[in-house]
Formats: C-alpha cells, structure tokens, sequence
C-alpha cells in the first residue's frame, strides 16, 4: 500500500468516527506497505508508560494517536512506516507532527520513517535524526 492510500484510509477512518471524538489518529506499515496497526487520540482514557515518559507534560498524559497505535502493536512485528493525520469537522487536513514525547516514543520503537499531515493536505517526513533533546 502506498504511503497516499494509506493516508487515504485513516482520513476515512477519522471522517467514520468523529462522533467518537477522534480528530487525529496513526497507522503504522511495515516495509511492504502493509498496515500492522492504527491508533486514534483519546482523551478519556491515557497509558501507564505515557505517565513514565519524561517528555509528556501533566496535561498531555491522555492516549495520543501515535502511542495507541504503538503500545497496540505486537511486539512480534517489525515497524517501517508511521503516517500521522489530523482533520478538523470539515475533513480537511491540519498540522498533525508529534509532539516530543511521542517523538521518543518512536524512536524507542524503531519506526524509520514518520510522515505526518501539514495545514495544506501535503505529507511532511520527520527527521529522525534529530536528537530528543532538540526536538
């Protein structure tokens, strides 16, 4: 699957369950393309590894897209590709790039490549390389 149907199908996804609250959500592929899984935001419900990580504030400690989609994941699978989207009520794109917390997250998942949604629609890669404390 490429990385545009993939973003295609979490923008589905998130129009399908905004009565839900969802307005950002992530799917993870591996190297082939293929989806391993998807997470969405939550604000109901939060991660105990979220309240660990040292890089997520107090009033961040709620499920983020990129984490649900993480710590779902089996541990059996081996992560490629992370597209990241947000949408407002009309569908339409917003900036959607992790926060730093999420960042480490990533990192400490090995995912090589991340893309995420930009305020026009376009797909913008994440440098990995950057180190955390940059971020």
């Amino acid at each position: 699957m490429t990385t545009q149907k993939a973003l295609s199908k979490l923008r589905q996804l998130l129009l399908d369950n905004r009565h839900e609250g969802y307005n950002l959500g992530a799917v993870i592929l591996d190297k082939r393309g293929c989806i391993l899984n998807w997470g969405f935001n939550s604000y109901i419900k939060t991660h105990p590894a979220m309240v660990f990580n040292r890089y997520y504030r107090v009033e961040q400690i709620f499920v983020h897209a990129e984490c649900d989609a993480i710590y779902s994941m089996s541990d059996k699978v081996t992560p490629y590709t992370m597209i990241i989207a947000r949408i407002n009520q009309r569908g339409d794109f917003l900036c959607a790039k992790p926060c730093v917390g999420c960042y480490s997250e990533i990192q400490k998942r090995g995912i090589k490549q991340v893309f995420y949604t930009e305020q026009d629609g376009s797909l913008t890669k994440l440098d990995l390389s950057v180190d955390i404390d940059f971020y």
